[in-house]
């Protein structure tokens, strides 16, 4: 389980903004790193990324899709193209497709990704999520 203060008022805030909108049902996707809260996936993309401590996403790049991340709180370990550093609060770093990327969780961290839109079928996984 994330630990992150509010983690549920987050979840509790973002469904009642959906019913305010008229929106349907707000997909959340459980994942072996945490979950993605998905806000909207139409010629761009918003999702709130709830990272575990300890967990990493699978190493993967995009042919159509770029990405940013904005750090919100916690620390994470970014990894592009081979090269990686630290992300900490209010950092943010922009993906451009084709780019190998993943980031792992030092912390409990919450991440904004802001793209273009997102299609599973776009997303090519050199290794898998797991847990340290």
């Amino acid at each position: 389980m994330i630990k992150i203060k509010r983690t549920k008022n987050l979840e509790k805030r973002i469904k009642q903004s959906f019913k305010q909108n008229n929106l349907e049902k707000i997909p959340i996707v459980e994942k072996v790193w945490g979950k993605e809260i998905w806000i909207v996936n139409k010629e761009y993309c918003g999702k709130i990324l709830l990272v575990k401590k300890g967990s990493y996403g699978s190493l993967h790049y995009h042919k159509e899709k770029d990405e940013t991340f904005l750090l919100i709180k916690g620390k994470v370990l970014m990894e592009i193209d081979g090269k990686k550093w630290i992300m900490k609060p209010w950092n943010f770093q922009y993906v451009p497709r084709n780019s190998v990327h993943r980031f792992t969780g030092l912390e409990d961290s919450i991440i904004i990704e802001f793209s273009t839109h997102h299609k599973d079928e776009d997303t090519y996984r050199l290794e898998y999520s797991g847990k340290k």
